[in-house]
């Protein structure tokens, strides 16, 4: 590894906790008269390392050391036992507007937080104009805090935090807060941290975020460091774990006999990484209208033969628990290297209800146009929910059940996603 930035060794945080206030006096007065507290172990012997420059994912539930892990790292918590090592300053986003006073002025918050951060009135001058940009708040910069909405304290924190030159960028769920273009602009400064050589930490439950932001990814459970790795086989862990399987496949014997028809190209079940509820399976994937294998070139009439299976039971059971509506959602998604969302269908939205109680297998046919893309592998997945669009639950989702390769034609112009017509007419130069 290169030159370590963080380096944490058996790194725990205890927290006595106390089920009425007078406990707490009761013990601290009275110390031979037996414990009073449970003791939580917010982190429980947590040991990584982080080379300098690296982009570090940060994932896990509500309640799993996250956060706490953070705060350590920043000085603002002291670990109980274990050591922290940090090579560098560390700029941090913990919370939105922490470290800023929301009776001053956007201007004076700037001037404070780089106090705090160590920096000199001058060098705080010499960034200013920088962080203003980044922040465009207009005439609000003048105003105190407290008038500010939660997206503007997101800009000002963002903008002051990434222009202070940090050796280690440390930023919690706050990009959520602003709107989409100032998440490419904080995307796009993160790129050039990490270029210029800061180590940045992002905290997300956005996982396609931290898939395509990321080198690697470290998945906290229950305060114990459950995985460290690369962040895509983290990301699916701890999906898999998200959404454990209840039933692998529907105990409803059904017959095999269906196939699909035509030349296609056929994807069955396989070891391709899934994750749901149970209680329901994809049988088969067939692509039919591709010229040559599986491979596209953009034009193309394309039909997608799903056929899926459900125990009606469980899926009904699963309901009641969910409390989602009794239908079942059959959807496909085209993916990028990156996870990146090319494309969706789904049953719901095409306006087919199809209710769970009444049917156990069924045939979907996605038809549609190939676009056409740069040229690289794409994937497929398909997925089984129950409820409604904006409602439900996942029964089975399969990650890269299915992949086509794009192979377009003059691939060496290729100069976005996708390619699209366009005609351009020139005129001579105006007098």
């Amino acid at each position: 590894m290169s030159e370590i930035a963080l380096r944490a060794q058996d790194l725990s945080k205890r927290y006595l906790l106390y089920e009425r206030r007078r406990d707490r006096a009761i013990e601290a007065l009275f110390p031979f008269a037996g414990k009073r507290h449970h003791d939580f172990m917010a982190l429980d012997s947590v040991s990584f390392e982080i080379g300098k420059a690296e982009t570090v994912g940060i994932i896990g539930r509500n309640g799993s050391g996250k956060s706490t892990l953070l705060k350590v790292i920043c000085g603002v918590l002291t670990p109980t036992t274990g050591e922290i090592e940090v090579n560098g300053t560390v700029s941090s986003i913990l919370e939105l507007g922490a470290g800023f006073n929301p009776l001053m002025t956007g201007i004076e918050n700037i001037f404070l937080y780089g106090t705090l951060m160590g920096l000199r009135r001058r060098d705080i001058e010499a960034k200013l104009d920088a962080i203003l940009a980044f922040a465009d708040l207009g005439d609000f910069i003048t105003q105190p805090m407290k008038h500010f909405s939660s997206g503007m304290f997101a800009r000002l924190a963002f903008a002051t935090t990434m222009n202070v030159d940090p050796d280690v960028l440390i930023i919690d769920e706050a990009l959520s807060v602003g709107d989409g273009l100032f998440q490419r602009k904080c995307l796009k400064r993160f790129a050039e941290l990490r270029d210029s050589g800061c180590t940045i930490l992002l905290v997300s439950h956005d996982l396609d975020l931290i898939k395509s932001n990321t080198e690697r990814a470290l998945y906290l459970r229950g305060g114990r460091l459950a995985a460290f790795g690369a962040t895509d086989a983290v990301v699916n862990e701890y999906r898999t774990e998200l959404f454990q399987q209840k039933a692998e496949i529907p105990k409803r014997e059904i017959s095999d006999t269906i196939e699909p028809s035509g030349d296609c190209v056929f994807y069955e079940n396989s070891e391709c990484l899934c994750y749901g509820n149970g209680g329901a399976r994809i049988r088969y994937l067939a692509v039919h209208g591709l010229r040559q294998g599986n491979v596209f070139v953009g034009g193309e009439a394309v039909e997608i033969e799903l056929v899926v299976d459900w125990d009606v039971d469980d899926v009904l059971r699963i309901a009641r628990e969910q409390r989602v509506r009794e239908n079942i959602i059959v959807g496909l998604r085209l993916e990028d290297r990156r996870r990146i969302e090319i494309m969706a269908f789904n049953t719901f939205l095409s306006g087919h209800l199809i209710d769970a109680a009444q049917h156990g297998n069924c045939r979907f046919s996605f038809r549609f146009t190939m676009p056409r893309l740069y040229p690289s592998d794409f994937f497929l997945a398909p997925a089984i929910a129950l409820g409604e669009h904006d409602d439900h639950t996942q029964l089975r989702w399969c990650d890269n059940f299915g992949i086509l390769k794009s192979s377009p034609p003059n691939a060496k112009d290729f100069l976005g996603v996708i390619a699209w017509p366009y005609l351009v007419k020139a005129y001579a130069p105006i007098a």
